[in-house]
């Protein structure tokens, strides 16, 4: 019976694998947005929008925390989270970029 579901579940793969040994593997290119995948664009740009929002309050409340506790003389830990902020702002700046490097 195992045998049966596990030649059932493994057929499939065989019939892509050989279609690809004698074909090749196929190259999508850079991709063509679909009919109507405006909306989706028009998403991701308010999403980056909501994003760098966050990094620049992010900065400025790092910035504000490491003032107050200058006074206190510990000040250390808030560089490490403005540090952390710029990483993020960052990634969050070359997005496109990483996932266009990955692909």
């Amino acid at each position: 019976m195992i045998h049966l579901l596990i030649s059932q579940a493994i057929a499939p793969l065989v019939h892509v694998s050989a279609w690809v040994a004698g074909n090749g593997i196929p190259d999508p290119g850079t991709g063509v947005a679909p009919p109507g995948s405006g909306g989706i664009v028009t998403i991701l740009k308010w999403g980056a929008w909501v994003v760098f929002a966050v990094c620049v309050g992010g900065a400025l409340f790092a910035g504000g925390a490491m003032a107050i506790s200058r006074r206190r003389g510990d000040g250390g830990e808030h560089l490490t989270n403005l540090g952390w902020v710029f990483l993020g702002s960052i990634v969050a700046g070359s997005a496109s970029g990483l996932v266009a490097g990955v692909l």
